[in-house]
């Protein structure tokens, strides 16, 4: 490619030379020639003249000399887009591997690639250019659009359905059943002795609530590696389109989680729960069940969300529990100033008892 392909591609305009070839793709820190690369602000601008990138991406007005420029108004977000097109995905040759296992009722669409010791079951249905590696199972009922990838040992449990482009990644469970179960006399520790003994004595004192319904994945998710997305106990449990999960989050039964909704690592997600589109929850969040999250709000991370609490949209909450992030940001400036307080406390009582002592002396 050259220097105006790319700008055509993301939607800039050449600065320079537009026939400057490029060739690779690099940060500024490890360029060569050939390649192009991006300074996202004036405090880059100084490395990006004096690297060996041919071709930089870069805003209107950051001063980089002695290069052909692509201006746009995010460098960022237009360097990905070109690090997209100069490395291309992996290809996988279509066709399924002597070792993968693919039931005779099972579809698997042109152009499909299923890996070695991967397991398509009983009346699954794999689309068009997808990819199915290494290890991964579909269960039985399964249904995979176009272009989706299933990463090396991912799990769809049956009935599971994914949208075009999803993309599930390596350890990955989609569709387990629920942490459902009844307690023969729930709460009995706060309860009578009667239902104490009956808790005591009962044969399944935690009843299994079955799980009927399936996981749907709409367009253009993305699930990350060792994620686990529940089935629902009746009916679906569904991820937007364009949501985009990290790894190791747990998803709980009947969620329903919004369009392009943005998920970090470590978040625990419990049954039930109700997340508006463009919504987005930092790394380590506990979102206990039947909680409803208005669109376009924020979760700030190592947040604790309780039963039952609802947020109206572009609410940006934070702390434990979940608040007003202005509110727990005074809080904890509040907290920061207490050891100080404290010290000025302690001097006053000392003052004070003085002043005491010195007043029972004038009275005696």
């Amino acid at each position: 490619m050259n220097a105006q392909a790319i700008a055509a591609l993301v939607g800039g305009r050449v600065l320079g030379d537009p026939s400057t070839p490029v060739t690779g793709v690099s940060d500024i820190t490890n360029a060569k020639a050939g390649d192009v690369t991006f300074a996202q602000s004036g405090k880059h601008a100084a490395a990006a003249a004096s690297c060996p990138a041919s071709v930089v991406i870069t805003s209107e007005g950051v001063p980089v000399t002695g290069k052909t420029l692509i201006i746009v108004p995010n460098p960022k977000y237009a360097f990905v887009k070109a690090l997209s097109a100069l490395v291309p995905a992996e290809k996988f040759p279509a066709g399924s591997h002597p070792s993968a296992s693919v039931h005779p009722s099972a579809s698997v669409g042109p152009g499909s690639h299923v890996g070695p010791l991967a397991c398509v079951e009983e009346g699954a249905v794999v689309g068009a250019g997808c990819v199915i590696h290494a290890g991964a199972k579909i269960g039985r009922g399964s249904a995979i659009g176009d272009g989706s990838v299933v990463h090396r040992n991912a799990v769809l449990y049956s009935g599971t359905r994914l949208g075009k482009g999803v993309i599930v990644h390596s350890g990955a469970v989609i569709g387990a059943d629920g942490f459902g179960y009844l307690q023969e006399g729930k709460g009995a520790v706060a309860g009578s002795e009667d239902a104490i003994e009956r808790y005591a004595q009962s044969d399944e004192p935690h009843l299994k609530v079955p799980h009927f319904g399936n996981v749907v994945l709409e367009d253009g998710v993305e699930i990350g590696a060792n994620t686990t997305i529940d089935r629902s106990t009746v009916g679906s449990t569904v991820v937007g389109r364009g949501t985009k999960i990290d790894n190791l989050v747990q998803i709980g039964h009947n969620c329903t989680i919004g369009a392009h909704v943005i998920i970090v690592s470590m978040v625990g997600i419990g049954g039930s729960v109700r997340i508006g589109d463009h919504v987005t929850i930092g790394g380590n969040c506990g979102i206990s069940e039947g909680v409803t999250i208005g669109a376009f709000s924020i979760v700030g991370a190592h947040t604790l969300v309780y039963p039952g609490k609802k947020f109206e949209p572009r609410s940006v909450v934070w702390g434990n529990p979940a608040r007003p992030a202005a509110k727990f940001k005074a809080q904890l400036a509040a907290l920061s100033s207490l050891p100080k307080a404290l010290v000025k406390i302690r001097g006053l009582e000392t003052a004070l008892q003085e002043l005491e002592s010195r007043v029972r002396g004038l009275e005696s």
